[in-house]
């Protein structure tokens, strides 16, 4: 399993389980070998200069925004949310959570209380899918009225 595509440049590609990406701009089709973000980023760049600039804005808005978030979050919130995203996103083992160079890396996190252990991730995998399921019910719910 590959990591989640967050880069904004995949919006304008079609990517195709054999490696290819085709460009999705009107009149455009160009196909490449690979799905790398950077590449496909240069054809938007040479070819397709408004889309380029949009990609570029909305890249730098995420990352301002995660930025925003981190300075509101204790240590021991980031360290327990980056643990899950570990295991969620990037489809890391639970049981990295248990190994003990992981937990000598977790130790020397300044200023932080955070419990990580397999179990801890489990649970706020659990806690995160259910917010994210009411938060949803609450959007639909919201939607049909």
């Amino acid at each position: 399993m590959g990591r989640k595509k967050t880069n904004t440049v995949y919006r304008y590609f079609e990517l195709h389980e054999d490696g290819t990406s085709t460009c999705t701009m009107p009149e455009c089709g160009k196909t490449f070998k690979t799905h790398h973000g950077a590449n496909l980023l240069k054809h938007l760049k040479r070819i397709h200069e408004e889309e380029y600039t949009k990609v570029v804005d909305l890249n730098r808005s995420q990352e301002e925004n995660t930025a925003i978030e981190l300075q509101n979050c204790t240590n021991s919130e980031i360290v327990l949310r980056e643990c899950t995203n570990l295991v969620v996103v990037h489809g890391r083992p639970f049981s990295l959570m248990n190994d003990t160079a992981f937990q000598n890396l977790i130790s020397l996190i300044p200023n932080s209380e955070a419990t990580v252990n397999a179990q801890a991730i489990k649970d706020n995998v659990k806690l995160t899918a259910s917010n994210i399921r009411d938060e949803l019910v609450n959007a639909l719910q919201a939607r049909s009225t």
